[in-house]
């Protein structure tokens, strides 16, 4: 008797958690530079690290942030980041697994604090660890001829990244006496994808916001966007499905008042992937009739890659100055910061829901700027083709498209992008060994029996320790699935 392996290459969830990371501390201020108030501060979260350890994966992130500060000298910004570790406890995991970490920042608050800034920040921490090894399932048992096997087929599906490409892309945006950028931020998004032997035309979004100031000081908020098309060499052995691209760095200078031009300089990071699907079967369970052994079996939660979805939401919004604070003269200045508290897909749309918290800068009609913080909830429904139990991992970035205030409201109007992937888990009690037992004690003679619910001939033929075959025979109507009450005789 000699054990037949197959060797799956399936990718099985060992475990997952989520986590909450606190990130505090003091960020200096620029040589010569003193703040009365944070007039604003964004910032997002990226994990640089993830080490799975016994029973906890190890990470490290970085925190960065755009500050718009309010000086005795007047508006100035400057960017800071923090970097932080953080230790989250995983049951199931061991050395030598991955770690998928996904984060966001939950909250930010700065403040002014003598000659710095304190920062108290609070990242929310999604982890999943998954085992590289092969999935090792008995395939069969050479030397027993009678044996019987429940066997159920699977289709994985996995993604792999065809494509990593840096693109520079410069554009020019009209800013009539604009005389300097104080800060800018962009966002980039994929819209389409085109696949043409090896290389993919990428067709996407690249938008901006800028801070600017003329010559008396003046501040207004330039805001713009550029479509993109991009060729890229890939490594696709199928087709191109998804991709993204993210903005590594941008930069917003004024040409001069003189021509009021502003000069974007945007460096953007594109990866595309592919979709690689593979087949296979899985043993359930096994039995001879001539010889008398258990099964060993291991549970595993398989993990298959279900596709990507980008998407574009438009959000509108109008809101009021707070109680107490003066009335608004214009909008200076308007930020947001999605953060998504829960996704669920159902009926063929992925509903995504978060809030949006949202600053503005304002000027009074005396000329002195105020801001307030407003947050604005948000749900969005995504189209998407996976099944209704899919889990989805979902990132999202906003930029204003429009802001117009005076007196007591405001109306905002944002653009909520979001790039979500979608994975679908099953479980199954796999085969993994076999060991001795007892040859089973069934009854002998002529046995009616009634299948209970969920009943296969293979778990009756098990039941009774006779082969499938021979149960076929004498019940030549019955399939391999029961019904509930169907009736069986057999003659043992």
């Amino acid at each position: 008797m000699e054990l037949m392996w197959n060797d799956l290459d399936v990718s099985r969830v060992m475990g997952s958690t989520v986590s909450q990371a606190l990130v505090e501390g003091s960020i200096p201020m620029p040589e010569g530079r003193s703040a009365a108030s944070v007039l604003d501060s964004t910032g997002q979260v990226e994990v640089t690290e993830a080490e799975v350890q016994e029973g906890k994966v190890a990470l490290g992130g970085r925190v960065s942030i755009s500050l718009v500060l309010q000086g005795a000298d007047g508006v100035f910004a400057f960017s800071s980041s923090a970097n932080f570790r953080h230790s989250v406890a995983v049951e199931g995991a061991k050395s030598g697994m991955r770690a998928n970490a996904n984060a966001q920042l939950q909250s930010l608050d700065v403040t002014p604090a003598n000659n710095a800034l304190s920062m108290n920040a609070m990242v929310d921490i999604a982890c999943r660890v998954d085992s590289p090894a092969q999935l090792k399932v008995l395939r069969g048992i050479r030397g027993v001829e009678d044996l019987e096997m429940k066997e159920m087929p699977l289709s994985v599906s996995k993604k792999r990244e065809v494509a990593d490409e840096n693109v520079r892309l410069r554009e020019e945006i009209a800013a009539p006496n604009v005389d300097s950028v104080l800060s800018a931020k962009a966002t980039a998004q994929v819209k389409e994808i085109n696949t043409n032997g090896v290389n993919a035309n990428v067709e996407g979004m690249l938008n901006v916001s800028a801070l600017c100031s003329n010559k008396d000081g003046t501040l207004s908020q330039m805001v713009q966007s550029f479509p993109f098309s991009q060729a890229v060499e890939t490594d696709a052995s199928g087709r191109v499905l998804s991709g993204t691209a993210k903005v590594a760095a941008v930069n917003v200078r004024s040409i001069g008042e003189d021509f009021g031009i502003l000069a974007v300089d945007a460096m953007l990071g594109i990866e595309l992937f592919e979709k690689q699907t593979a087949n296979y079967v899985l043993p359930l369970d096994a039995y001879s009739p001539m010889l008398p052994f258990h099964c060993t079996h291991e549970h595993a939660r398989l993990l298959s890659y279900a596709g990507s979805v980008n998407a574009r939401h438009l959000m509108s919004e109008t809101v009021n100055v707070p109680e107490g604070m003066v009335e608004m003269h214009r909008v200076v200045y308007c930020s947001a910061r999605p953060v998504v508290t829960g996704s669920a897909v159902n009926g063929g749309k992925l509903s995504v829901e978060g809030l949006l918290f949202c600053r503005v800068v304002y000027e009074s009609d005396g000329g002195t700027l105020y801001a307030f913080t407003e947050d604005l909830p948000f749900l969005a429904d995504l189209p998407v083709s996976a099944s209704d139990d899919a889990e989805a991992q979902v990132e999202a970035d906003c930029i204003l498209s429009q802001a117009n205030g005076a007196g007591k409201s405001v109306s905002l109007t944002f653009s909520l992008h979001f790039n979500a992937e979608l994975y679908e888990l099953s479980d199954a009690n796999v085969v993994t060994g076999i060991a001795e037992a007892e040859a089973p004690n069934v009854p002998s003679g002529i046995i009616v029996y009634f299948a209970g619910a969920g009943e296969t001939l293979f778990d009756v033929a098990k039941r009774f320790n006779v082969g499938r075959a021979k149960l076929l025979e004498l019940n030549p109507a019955c399939g391999e699935t029961l019904g509930e009450g169907q009736k069986l005789v057999m003659l043992l």
